[in-house]
């Protein structure tokens, strides 16, 4: 679909609230319909209850790009669309556009879903080291090399087991055309810093992820409190829901999550309709 700057790639299935999911880190990895298929494969459930609109970033990525770029692009496709959107979900990386859309363009974003994504600011070390040894093998062209790799950050043994089919199917037909994409966007998660924003965060955010996640970098918190703070410093979000394992645990408790996210959701909706009452 077309914005002022290029055309972003945009899928949309389900019915209900509008629900924008950012796909993040493995969007640098894969071909667009084998994206789109694998995220449609783990958002069938919530399509019965949300109206999915899967927002990729442009096809055509410029040198430079930024994930702030990112959060503009998909604000003007919100716009573009008229979505009403109740919620924006952005995985691992995805979550990094999805805190700059909270600042910006607050009124696109709805409230925020992290999912598996660092909330201190900046992309931290382990993210970073992440990302930087995924670039050198695109780099190298050595797409099957990287996708190997994420996969066993994202996916334990058990997991991996379970996944096998698609897996394979993904190892077959998942390799994008040229790598320069990818590149690209690996190099704006990298280098992702929010410290120069002066406004704070102005919607309310649910954070999720693992427990032990070395990519997320930080131990899991006392209390939540407001997202009131600057995003320079590290963002306190409304609530926390902390799963056993490390990057991938989403995708072990998803029936969890899909719950949390509603309750979540519905909690905002009821928000927002005593305070238009009052």
């Amino acid at each position: 679909m077309p914005v002022k700057s290029g055309r972003l790639l945009c899928w949309r299935w389900g019915s209900g609230p509008d629900l924008v999911v950012l796909p993040g880190i493995m969007e640098a990895l894969l071909e667009r319909r084998a994206l789109a298929g694998l995220m449609q494969r783990l958002w069938g459930v919530a399509a019965r209850r949300y109206r999915l609109t899967l927002l990729s970033a442009r096809e055509a990525v410029p040198p430079g790009f930024t994930t702030e770029q990112m959060a503009q692009d998909v604000a003007e496709a919100v716009a573009v669309l008229g979505l009403d959107v109740r919620l924006t979900v952005g995985m691992d990386a995805g979550g990094l556009v999805a805190q700059w859309l909270g600042v910006r363009w607050p009124q696109q974003a709805g409230a925020l879903a992290l999912i598996s994504t660092p909330l201190a600011g900046r992309t931290p070390d382990g993210m970073a080291r992440f990302l930087d040894h995924l670039e050198r093998l695109l780099r190298a062209d050595s797409w099957l090399e990287a996708f190997e790799h994420a996969t066993a950050v994202y996916l334990d043994p058990a997991l991996r087991h379970r996944a096998r089919l698609p897996l394979a199917l993904l190892r077959r037909w998942g390799r994008p055309a040229e790598m320069q994409r990818g590149i690209r966007l690996l190099t704006a998660y990298r280098h992702h810093d929010m410290c120069h924003a002066s406004a704070p965060l102005q919607v309310p955010v649910l954070q999720v992820a693992g427990g032990m996640d070395p990519l997320v970098g930080q131990e899991p918190p006392g209390a939540p409190g407001k997202t009131d703070g600057p995003v320079g410093g590290s963002l306190r979000p409304s609530r926390q829901v902390w799963l056993a394992g490390e990057h991938g645990a989403h995708l072990h408790y998803w029936e969890i999550v899909l719950a949390e996210l509603e309750r979540f959701e519905q909690e905002r909706r009821l928000a927002t309709a005593r305070s238009v009452a009052s």
